[in-house]
């Protein structure tokens, strides 16, 4: 088991964890793709990396399924990444984006801005909801809550 830790830059240059700090997009890419050694590129993925300083590292990425760009093409680097496309980076990263609406169990934790038909829908249940699952015919399936409890 490996932790990320994810540095949000402020404005003023300053580095820390606070969530209410913004951190563009690219940045968090970055770090995910850093896991990976792969060498896969950006060239023929996205319409708007020529030249980025990112573009490897995105391409990376992109090789590995861990990230998409926008349906007209574009990757949208420079643009702040929102908490679902966070969620669903690190769930992708870890290998925890294999759920469907079946494997879920109705007692887990739902937030009133997780609209099931939103595309995060499950990408959101997956993050926030401690569980124990199994594996059936290469989807999670959810077969009890468990609490999670972060030590102090």
């Amino acid at each position: 088991m490996f932790v990320v830790f994810f540095f949000f830059q402020a404005e003023d240059g300053i580095r820390d964890r606070s969530p209410s700090r913004g951190l563009g997009d690219v940045y968090k890419r970055q770090i995910a793709a850093r896991f990976d050694t792969s060498m896969d590129d950006a060239k023929g993925f996205y319409t708007d990396l020529d030249g980025h300083w990112a573009a490897e590292l995105i391409g990376r990425a992109s090789g590995r399924g861990w990230v998409t760009g926008y349906s007209d093409g574009t990757f949208r680097p420079n643009q702040a990444i929102t908490r679902a496309e966070s969620m669903t980076l690190i769930n992708r990263v870890l290998g925890r984006d294999k759920l469907t609406s079946e494997s879920l169990l109705d007692s887990m934790k739902k937030w009133p801005d997780n609209a099931i038909s939103a595309w995060y829908y499950l990408a959101v249940q997956e993050a926030t909801n401690g569980h124990d699952s199994k594996d059936v015919d290469g989807n999670e399936v959810w077969t009890e809550l468990v609490e999670t409890v972060l030590p102090q």
